[in-house]
């Protein structure tokens, strides 16, 4: 993606389509989330978060789930189509197959907002999501940090690394795998780190297997998981296989993503090491959020300022990238969660159920 940081009036394209639904300050906002999947707790905090704000302007929110289904998700984009409501805010289950079905919605003047997952091959009305490139590396550069720190207490120099990989459809995960593995694979300083990769497209199955299959080849140290999600299921598996938690001798490192609700337990029992949050609440509620002040009549580089700050995402240091191709981006910093702020109520997996 090519980044140029400004206020989006420069931008005729950009402000053309957020503007599509403007000087409709008289309706009320009608809007369809889909979300990916909803037994995914991540995507939970999606929902609350949208419902939040939902309520908050009065708006009528539909939620649909995807299944992690790429046929379920293009066909309830079609179906969405056929309602004609004023937005639609997706979570793409493959950034590439819902291209043509996203333009159709754009054409039947129903704005768009991509949420933590970005579209990168069509135009968006508007997208809010992660860093993704820059959270990579900074997991990898935390990870080193504590392999670095075991080396010095424990003299080991060789470490053996389990990264298990997200679903490779979708533009967060390259992006984030990218960052990740530029970092982990460079020369590091007073150890060596081999890596294998386990694709576990968000399931716990291939995790698990994937994982397994890597110890029975050889001791594990440290593990780094895309989402959170996949820790509890992790954790019966190196218990059967002799490992312990950060009490015991044997003890494997765990780096994560995402703040969700299994991860943080599983850093309170002294099993995960960190994680980096998103802000999965405040991205859904901004998108609901834009598409009101579209609705209203408010320009885009007016509006995504206070939105953030509504939807509680300022502390994730939002920055603006216009970028003609793709419409308005929103990118969010990753705050990093361990032992000494994992029960920080600035998290969303400590409140989502509240």
């Amino acid at each position: 993606m090519r980044e140029k940081i400004h206020l989006l009036a420069a931008s005729a394209l950009a402000l053309s389509v957020w503007s599509s639904a403007a000087g409709a300050a008289d309706k009320k906002l009608t809007m369809t989330l889909l979300n990916a999947y909803f037994q995914d707790e991540f995507w939970q905090g999606c929902n609350v978060g949208a419902k939040r704000a939902a309520k908050d302007i009065g708006a009528d929110l539909t939620l649909l789930d995807g299944n992690y289904s790429m046929e379920t998700q293009v066909n309830q984009i079609d179906t969405t189509i056929q309602k004609a409501p004023a937005a639609m805010m997706i979570a793409s289950i493959d950034s590439s197959a819902v291209v043509p079905a996203l333009k159709r919605a754009m054409a039947r003047n129903i704005q768009v907002y991509a949420f933590n997952t970005a579209v990168p091959n069509t135009t968006l009305t508007a997208t809010v999501a992660m860093d993704e490139s820059a959270t990579g590396a900074a997991a990898a550069k935390r990870m080193i940090g504590l392999l670095q720190k075991r080396a010095a207490e424990t003299g080991q120099k060789a470490y053996r690394l389990v990264h298990l990989v997200g679903a490779v459809a979708t533009e967060p995960v390259r992006l984030r795998r990218e960052g990740f593995n530029k970092v982990i694979q460079a020369p590091i300083e007073g150890i060596t780190v081999d890596m294998v990769e386990v694709v576990t497209n968000w399931k716990p199955e291939p995790a698990v297997s994937g994982l397994q299959d890597a110890m029975t080849r050889g001791p594990v140290d440290a593990i780094f998981t895309e989402s959170d999600f996949l820790t509890p299921f992790l954790i019966p598996v190196l218990k059967r296989n002799g490992y312990t938690d950060n009490k015991g001798a044997k003890h494997v490192l765990i780096g994560g993503l995402g703040g969700i609700p299994g991860g943080l337990k599983a850093i309170r029992e002294g099993w995960q090491e960190f994680s980096l949050n998103y802000p999965i609440d405040g991205m859904c509620a901004s998108n609901v959020y834009l598409a009101n002040e579209s609705l209203d009549g408010k320009p885009f580089a007016q509006a995504w300022q206070g939105v953030m700050d509504k939807a509680g995402v300022t502390t994730n240091a939002p920055r603006l990238i216009d970028d003609k191709a793709t419409g308005p981006t929103v990118l969010l910093t990753a705050n990093p969660i361990d032992a000494s702020n994992v029960d920080s109520k600035i998290f969303w997996a400590n409140t989502y159920k509240e």
